[in-house]
């Protein structure tokens, strides 16, 4: 999970941020998937909003 974290950190396009938790989002609904699976991939999830929501903390404040 620690990388998963240092890549999304890295990014800055908002927009990508959204597509990666868009993939993310539709990959939990698989039959095959455990209920540890799903909660890692919530979390990769949670991870993305956050830094969605300090880049707009940015850009506003730029602003």
């Amino acid at each position: 999970m620690g990388s998963f974290k240092s890549e999304i950190d890295g990014l800055k396009d908002i927009g990508i941020l959204r597509e990666k938790k868009d993939r993310i989002k539709e990959s939990v609904i698989s039959p095959e998937l455990n209920w540890n699976s799903r909660m890692e991939l919530y979390q990769q999830v949670q991870m993305i909003n956050t830094r969605i929501a300090q880049l707009s903390t940015q850009r506003k404040s730029h602003c």
